[in-house]
């Protein structure tokens, strides 16, 4: 998926591993666009009727992250 600042996006997954995995975007404005190429990756595993929540970010040198948000 490609956010903006503020937007959400609800993924629907079946339980299991996941990789949820971020990184810049050449074609975004701000600080999604600069940066290296360089992505991050987070490893989650969902349970049966489990919600989780994330948090993408990118900061001033344009690093990626992900943090759980809950």
């Amino acid at each position: 998926a490609r956010l903006d600042v503020s937007e959400r996006a609800q993924f629907y997954l079946a339980p299991g591993e996941h990789l949820l995995k971020a990184g810049r975007d050449p074609q975004g404005g701000g600080l999604c666009g600069l940066g290296s190429d360089m992505w991050v990756q987070r490893e989650t595993t969902l349970k049966v009727g489990e919600v989780k929540y994330f948090r993408f970010s990118i900061d001033i040198n344009g690093t990626p992250d992900i943090h759980r948000a809950d």
